[in-house]
This record gives C-alpha cells, sequence and structure tokens, in this order.
C-alpha cells in the first residue's frame, strides 16, 4: 500500500472526495451485481412458470407435482414437505382421490 503526501489543502479535500467517490462506485456495483441476480431469478422463475402451466395434469403428476404446486415450484421452493409428499404417495390412489 502506498502513502499519499499532500501538502496543499484543496489537494487533500480533492483526495478525500476521490476517495469517496471510489467507495460509493464500489458501492453501487454491489448494488447492479444484486441486482442482476434478483432479475435473473425473476425471469427463470416467470420462464419456469409458463412452462409448468403448460404442462397437463399428467406430466404434472408424472413429475411430482400438481396445479397447487406450481407457483412455488417455479420459485424453486419445495412444493411440499416430505411428510406432505409420503401421504400423497402413500395414503393418495392412482388416479389423485383419497
Amino acid at each position: 500500500m502506498t502513502t499519499v503526501a499532500i501538502r496543499h489543502r484543496e489537494a487533500a479535500l480533492l483526495y478525500r472526495l476521490a476517495l469517496l467517490a471510489d467507495a460509493a462506485a464500489r458501492r453501487l456495483c454491489i448494488a447492479a451485481r444484486k441486482l442482476d441476480i434478483w432479475l435473473e431469478a425473476r425471469r427463470t422463475a416467470a420462464t419456469a412458470l409458463r412452462d409448468l402451466k403448460q404442462m397437463s395434469d399428467y406430466e404434472l403428476r408424472d413429475i411430482g407435482l400438481s396445479r397447487a404446486d406450481i407457483e412455488s415450484a417455479a420459485k424453486g421452493r419445495s412444493p411440499r414437505s416430505v411428510d406432505e409428499w409420503l401421504h400423497a404417495r402413500l395414503y393418495v390412489g392412482v388416479s389423485g382421490r383419497e
């Protein structure tokens, strides 16, 4: 790390301003990256939601989902807890009726 010795008050003020601008630019870069990640997640979720809504009930059932699970599955969350999944598999008939 280098040490900067500034002798004039005006130059020191400008130097401090440059340091503040650099810190602000770094924060803006971080904010831009976070925004990019968030927007990509929204785009991916919207695409998944559209694709899942276009699937038939048979296709959804084949991958372990129902129409009620589409929203949470599109957002990347598990549509059901393990207990609910087991209940659906063990106690619900093939036709989907209890």
